[in-house]
């Protein structure tokens, strides 16, 4: 009883035994385990795992305090998860019963021995002594090498690339060998190396290894042409030996196609979530060693799909859908690796656009809209904007071009793509789908960097109090009371990021309304949110079945639950987000465009924008972009045009410098086509201009000019 006692901090025994005596141990196995008084890590780490054993979680609960607090080196860490072992820890930090001391004890002893496990000086010891000559060393250096999985197993493969180690080849296949699928992407990386011995080698290792991706990886060096002999041998004596017999090449062929389109439609489950980190191996030619690099586990997936189709593709560069699978897989992988993000560097476009011609990535463009590979469909566009020209916009009578349908696949990455490879091919005649490039453009232009959130509600009070929870997850939110106005909203605001609709809506209800925004370009990537009461929870889960990037859960006000649903709504979409300082350079190099066509009208005349003139007035409101606006309407020059520069011009709510600007533009627009301004619209300038009087004097140098305008033109 007394050791009991002793045990347990006084606050804890307070809590844990409010009759403030010790608590009663009655099994002769038990007490045996309290009387050992357990004092080093190794004892206490020992019996809490006995008294967990023996369902005794409060008495393990001092020892797990007392381990930590313990003050021990990331190599004591190590040896005292080597002593425990991973189950163990993991039971520790799982047990709700012994929480939070459990996973407080768990997170000190995976952290310091991860720190100890990786550290570079070590491993390459380890790796070293697994080529020792006493057995107990070997033994014991493989059996920590071990541990450390695919780090380990490329430690051992970097010896066995060192050509100085020859003698100590024999002892570093043994081990390899010992590894099995912990080897996999070391010895997949060390497959594509460029020396043929290294090749040899990891082919004939690969038949520890048994797996899907090291049975597909040994199919080009077995069925290709030109592979070495040797290395052929080697691979197909692993691959015999991994699939029991040596397939037919046309049933390679084949299940490599579908490996490569399955890593590519995401149709193989990875042990991450799409955008956690993950480990990827590479042959590195200038060190000559395996290198890892992380990677979003989604970019692996896509690398993965392009190693199948290339390998798919020189086994026969003939077929037309080899080479299709080939060209998709390997721009999205090249997309992904540089960052969906970012364009392709020039190094990476230049090889792309030298090795293949701009009818033929026209094609996986279509091919990617067709198959929703956004990324692959942005590179595509980036390399059509340097190899392509004006004829790739023609199209068919009835059909547009490939880039143009690229422009309202709701993705704002993608629109922007599309929209500057259509400005780059400088199309010189009409095509099908032109107006859908100005629309495009003014959509881009219409953003105003935000993060912006959509509410539907039939209550607006209601709405207004889920608009205010969502805000604090950092968007801007707008709360609708109806399912046209939503609609409507989601559809044409370039901002939106995430739609959040409830079950009170009507005329279209939540169904229907879901509904049209999946079957709507420019909403169907969006993430949703339904929040419904219980009686329709079961109705919209199958609904949202039917749809990615949709999720229904409980209606609630609670800003935090909302947090991590919005968290949740938008990883499933990795895709489709972009940035609010993204769109701000989207509506900059739209406007840009849009300014270049109205500055050319004689050279553009199928281009419209005459008839959105509207839309260009509404871009005044958009930061950063009034000043371009501005020139825009002075392009166009119409009477509607000129009275939203007045408009502008005469708003004392706008700073000066926009307003000078406004006048300035509209000097240009009656140079261009006259004053097309009412009898009345001219009489309110006059007007102006005499109340300005007790006005600043750049003020009245506004509304000067303005009038110098129209007198000027009247004479």
């Amino acid at each position: 009883m007394v050791a009991v006692a002793a045990c347990l901090p006084a606050a804890i025994a307070a809590q844990q035994n409010p009759f403030d005596t010790a608590p009663v141990i009655t099994s002769p196995t038990v007490r045996a385990i309290v009387d050992s008084d357990p004092q080093t890590p190794a004892e206490l780490i020992r019996a809490v795992g006995m008294l967990l054993d023996l369902d005794q979680d409060e008495l393990a609960k001092p020892y797990l305090d007392r381990l930590a607090a313990q003050e021990l080196t990331p190599q004591q860490w190590f040896e005292l998860y080597r002593e425990a072992g991973p189950e163990a820890v993991f039971r520790i930090a799982n047990r709700d019963a012994v929480q939070p001391q459990g996973a407080d004890v768990a997170q000190r002893i995976l952290g310091g021995a991860e720190q100890h496990a990786i550290d570079p000086d070590r491993i390459n010891q380890l790796a070293n002594q697994v080529t020792d000559d006493d057995i107990y060393v070997r033994s014991q250096a493989l059996t920590d090498l071990r541990l450390l999985s695919d780090t380990g197993a490329a430690a051992l493969i970097n010896l066995l690339a060192d050509e100085s180690r020859q003698a100590d080849w024999p002892r570093l296949r043994a081990a390899v060998r010992y590894f099995g699928t912990s080897a996999e992407e070391p010895l997949l990386a060390l497959l594509r190396s460029n020396e043929l011995r290294l090749q040899v080698e990891a082919a004939r290792a690969l038949r520890h290894v048994p797996t899907s991706a090291a049975v597909e990886s040994l199919y080009l060096s077995v069925f290709s042409p030109q592979t070495d002999s040797a290395l052929q041998r080697a691979a197909r004596d692993s691959l015999q030996q991994l699939s029991g017999r040596l397939p037919s090449r046309s049933e390679a062929e084949a299940r490599l196609k579908r490996s490569a389109e399955d890593y590519l439609m995401d149709r193989v489950v990875m042990n991450q979530d799409a955008m956690d980190p993950m480990k990827w191996w590479r042959w590195d030619a200038e060190t000559r060693s395996l290198q890892p690099r992380w990677m979003i586990t989604q970019t692996v997936a896509r690398i993965r799909a392009f190693r199948r189709a290339r390998d798919l593709f020189r086994l026969q560069p003939d077929r037309p859908d080899y080479q299709l699978l080939f060209w998709l897989t390997r721009l999205e992988s090249a997309k992904l690796t540089s960052g969906i993000d970012q364009p392709l560097p020039d190094d990476v476009l230049q090889r792309l656009s030298q090795a293949a011609d701009a009818d033929l990535i026209l094609d996986v463009l279509d091919q990617a809209l067709g198959t929703q590979r956004i990324p692959a469909a942005i590179a595509a566009c980036e390399v059509l904007a340097r190899t392509g020209n004006g004829s790739l916009l023609i199209g068919t009578t009835s059909a547009p071009s490939p880039l143009v349908e690229a422009l309202d696949q709701g993705s704002p990455r993608l629109t922007h793509a599309a929209s500057q490879a259509i400005a780059a091919l400088d199309p010189q005649q009409s095509f099908v789908g032109s107006s859908r490039y100005v629309d495009a453009l003014f959509r881009l232009a219409h953003s105003r960097g935000v993060r912006k959130v959509i509410v539907g509600h039939v209550n607006r009070q209601t709405g207004q109090t889920l608009t205010a929870a969502l805000q604090q997850s950092g968007f801007t939110a707008d709360a609708v009371t109806q399912s046209r106005a939503f609609y409507e909203l989601a559809s044409s605001d370039p901002d939106v990021e995430l739609l959040v609709l409830t079950d009170t809506l009507s005329r279209p209800g939540f169904s229907g309304l879901l509904q049209s925004l999946r079957a709507n370009p420019q909403t169907r990537r969006l993430p949703i949110i339904i929040l419904v009461e219980s009686e329709n929870t079961e109705r919209a889960q199958r609904l949202a079945l039917r749809y990615d990037r949709t999720l229904v859960r409980p209606f609630t006000l609670d800003a935090s639950y909302l947090a991590q649903q919005i968290a949740a709504a938008m990883d499933a979409a990795p895709d489709h987000r972009s940035t609010a300082g993204e769109r701000r350079e989207f509506a900059q190099a739209a406007m840009a465009q849009l300014v270049r066509l109205a500055d050319h009208p004689g050279q553009y005349p199928y281009f419209d924008l005459v008839n959105r003139q509207e839309l260009a007035a509404h871009v005044i409101n958009t930061p950063g972009l009034a000043a371009e606006s501005c020139r825009l309407l002075s392009r166009i020059g119409t009477a509607d045009a000129q009275r939203n520069l007045l408009s502008v011009a005469n708003n004392d709510q706008l700073p000066d410098e926009l307003r000078q600007i406004a006048a300035k533009s509209f000097a240009d627009a009656v140079d261009h086509r006259g004053i097309m301004l009412t009898r009345d619209q001219i009489l309110t300038q006059y007007n102006l201009y005499n109340a300005s009087a007790q006005q600043p004097v750049e003020v009245q140098k506004i509304f000067g000019s303005i009038l110098d305008v129209l007198e000027k033109k009247a004479d």
